[in-house]
């Protein structure tokens, strides 16, 4: 087996943990803050499209509009490219994660513990 497959197998057995956590990060944010962790997703998205289209657009000046990958720009482009990827995947977690907060049942409910307490313990008689 060569590195390129042990490192496909890793992927492959890892994905769980690769995606899993944060989407349960991205989740558990969604259900505290819905609004900043909207917020989150969006200003990932729009920086991670900024930076695609940045990259793109010194693709576009050599005069090749259609263009696949990042196989043609030169080395700071390519990086610029591969972070809004990686920024837009972001986004789309903590989009994904919000919509996983949606059916999420609320963990704070209103406690009869808590009104038992102002009148005395269980016990205690009057």
């Amino acid at each position: 087996m060569g590195q390129a497959h042990a490192l496909i197998n890793f992927f492959i057995l890892s994905w769980p943990l690769l995606i899993g956590l944060p989407l349960a990060i991205a989740a558990g944010t969604a259900a505290v803050n819905p609004v900043g962790s909207a917020r989150i997703a969006l200003g990932a998205y729009l920086l991670g499209f900024i930076l695609f289209l940045v990259a793109k657009i010194s693709v576009f000046r050599t005069g090749r509009f259609v263009t696949f990958g990042s196989r043609l720009m030169r080395r700071p482009y390519r990086a610029l490219y591969r972070t809004g990827y990686a920024l837009m995947a972001v986004g789309l977690i903590f989009a994904i994660g919000l919509l996983v907060a949606r059916s999420i049942t609320p963990v704070l409910r209103p406690s009869s513990v808590l009104e038992r307490s102002e009148r005395g313990t269980v016990g205690d008689r009057r």
